[in-house]
């Protein structure tokens, strides 16, 4: 079995995409074909090495374990495993590396880490239930130094880490421009932690789309902090946080931030995200999610003002004259196009359709200006 799985990657399978580096009995993630390195010599390690670096077709690989390498003699262990890793950072297709159960304090996990670093393809790092504790965070902030201008997607996930790991991984983070993802869930971040990816997420660099710290023991009061930073990040797209405690309050500065109810202030909210992962979300905040989802973000803003203004004021208009009428005109009839084929935000609306507010609208300036109509 082994033999044809190592044949197969001489061969170029395009059917091997995702290889599984581990022992018999390991469960299998994305379609992946396991490669069982259990009882294998230096040589087999070798061209495994060897196959992978002239391999064209390989854009995921996975370690797990690492009791891979555990029946190797001390001097073969490390040739082989040495030569292994020298072929991985020369891969030039390999953009998805991930390392599972895996440890760093004296462990395969370690050097493993550090070819990811070395490896220019790579564009999205997955840890998943690896323990990191002793040299695994300053092995993973060299990894994330190195690859800084292309890292994409990155994970720590059932990896248990507190707010101290994050804090020492939080400024190697915040030098990651390219990052879009960041997965840390199943950690005990605690809202010590919220704090520390809130700065993150301020951070003008900051281009995070995803962040997913679903059950990571954090609470209002943490979230709040992520929620006060959507005033300045429009980069966030979605936020998964099921499995964390939320009250009514927290809920509430959410909304804020996505429909301010300010005078004349909604066009400053958030329009960029649109997805909230948890199930206790209110109806209102729901709605405004789906407000943002629109790509039109003048259309975004339209909805918000018509939502919560059945009564639109003229007044600050009233200096110019009659000269803005046309353009009051204009806007509605706009909104009214924008709106045309949306049923759900319609039926959101407050108090009148957008056909009586336009005539409100015009009422307001005849009632201010009447001798301006007469004439």
């Amino acid at each position: 079995m082994k033999t044809a799985v190592i044949r197969r990657i001489e061969l170029d399978d395009q059917s091997l995409s995702w290889l599984c580096i581990g022992n018999e009995g390991t469960g299998l993630w994305r379609g992946e074909t396991l490669l069982n390195l259990d009882h294998l010599e230096a040589d087999g390690i070798f061209r495994i090495g060897n196959a992978i670096e002239q391999n064209s077709c390989l854009t995921g690989i996975r370690f797990t374990d690492d009791a891979s390498f555990e029946d190797l003699d001390d001097e073969s262990r490390r040739e082989g495993f040495l030569g292994l890793v020298h072929a991985l950072e020369n891969s030039k297709t390999i953009s998805e590396f991930c390392l599972s159960s895996c440890t760093f304090e004296g462990g395969a996990g370690n050097e493993l880490l550090l070819a990811a670093g070395e490896m220019e393809p790579i564009r999205n790092l997955l840890l998943y239930e690896c323990d990191l504790n002793g040299w695994g965070v300053h092995s993973l902030i060299r990894t994330l130094r190195k690859l800084q201008r292309r890292l994409q997607g990155f994970g720590l996930e059932n990896c248990h880490i507190d707010e101290g790991v994050l804090r020492l991984i939080l400024p190697s983070l915040k030098n990651l421009c390219e990052l879009q993802e960041v997965s840390l869930q199943n950690s005990n971040l605690h809202n010590e932690g919220c704090l520390l990816l809130a700065d993150l997420l301020a951070c003008p660099q900051c281009n995070i789309h995803t962040l997913d710290i679903e059950n990571t023991d954090v609470d209002s009061e943490g979230l709040q902090a992520i929620a006060n930073v959507l005033a300045t990040n429009s980069k966030l797209h979605s936020l998964r946080i099921a499995g964390n405690n939320i009250n009514e309050e927290c809920w509430q500065a959410f909304s804020r931030q996505l429909c301010s109810t300010e005078k004349n202030t909604a066009r400053l909210s958030n329009h960029t995200l649109y997805s909230i992962d948890h199930p206790d979300i209110s109806k209102v905040l729901r709605l405004y999610l789906q407000f943002n989802e629109d790509t039109n973000k003048k259309r975004v803003v339209v909805k918000k003002i018509l939502y919560h203004n059945g009564h639109i004021s003229m007044a600050r208009l009233f200096g110019w004259g009659l000269r803005l009428v046309p353009n009051v005109v204009n806007w509605f009839d706009t909104a009214q196009d924008y709106l045309g084929c949306d049923e759900d935000t319609i039926l959101a609306l407050k108090d009148e359709d957008i056909g009586k507010r336009k005539l409100d609208a015009i009422y307001q300036f005849v009632k201010e200006m009447p001798l301006q109509f007469a004439r």
